[in-house]
């Protein structure tokens, strides 16, 4: 695992040559022009805590919400091009975790659900 963070560290999150521009998504996604995903992820501490532990490249962009009331303090936004490398995770947690105002991605994580992840634990059960 570590040669593949590695390898990640050394691809260039921008680049702007003459004519091209090339953008990647946090999680190393080449845009290319695609309209990327709005993410507004709320967590409590277990969910914090997990996070950190799996996407550790993104703890610094994590923000602390002031306020004793608030059940989910913790908040991270991202704009992602796809899903998939947090649909699992997101799953496991689903009673720590808020998706605040990300229509689109939620809408993106449903079609991905019932596409992948139906078929698969059907398949499972039946063995």
């Amino acid at each position: 695992m570590d040669g593949l963070e590695k390898q990640k560290d050394k691809a260039p999150k921008e680049l702007k040559l003459d004519k091209f521009e090339i953008k990647r998504d946090p999680f190393g996604y080449l845009i290319e022009g695609k309209e990327l995903l709005h993410l507004d992820l709320r967590m409590d501490l277990k969910a914090f805590v997990l996070f950190s532990l799996h996407f550790s490249k993104l703890v610094p962009k994590i923000e602390k919400l002031e306020g004793d009331e608030i059940e989910k303090p913790y908040r991270i936004e991202l704009e992602l091009l796809r899903v998939d490398p947090l649909a699992g995770w997101l799953m496991g947690l689903l009673n720590h975790i808020d998706i605040v105002d990300s229509i689109e991605f939620k809408q993106e994580l449903k079609k991905y659900i019932d596409s992948n992840v139906n078929s698969q634990l059907e398949t499972l059960l039946q063995s």
